[in-house]
Formats: C-alpha cells, sequence, structure tokens
C-alpha cells in the first residue's frame, strides 16, 4: 500500500511539472513521457494490491464506472 502511496505521489510530481504547477517544469514528449510512467506504475500497483486482496479489477470497475450506462 505504501508503494501505492508513493507512485501516486511520484504521479502528482510529474502532472505539476507538466502543468508548469511546480518550480521544476516539463514540456512536450519529456513531460508527456513522464507522465506516462508514472500513470503506468500507480496502474500497475493498483491491480497488484487489487489480485494481493482478492479483487477483480475489471468487475470492480463496471460495477462502480459503469453502472449508470444505459444498457440496449
Amino acid at each position: 500500500m505504501f508503494k501505492l502511496q508513493e507512485e501516486l505521489g511520484e504521479l502528482t510530481q510529474a502532472y505539476l511539472a507538466i502543468t508548469q504547477r511546480s518550480r521544476h517544469r516539463l514540456e512536450g514528449a519529456e513531460g508527456h513521457e513522464a507522465l506516462a510512467r508514472e500513470l503506468a506504475d500507480v496502474l500497475g500497483f493498483t491491480l497488484v494490491l487489487a489480485q494481493r486482496m482478492g479483487i477483480d479489477a475489471e468487475a470492480a470497475v463496471k460495477a462502480k464506472w459503469l453502472k449508470y450506462e444505459a444498457t440496449p
């Protein structure tokens, strides 16, 4: 859980850097790549946590995010 929190902090830092809201600034492809790397880490650790806790991540996302979608 702490590793996920660490990665979320790094994602936040990358976001702040590419949106020019921190002292360290990233622009263009460099910023986009940094954000993508950190987002991948957060997603990866989230999936690992779900697996370790016996949670079907796909089912959980569908239940939470897609419950208001109209069904044909």
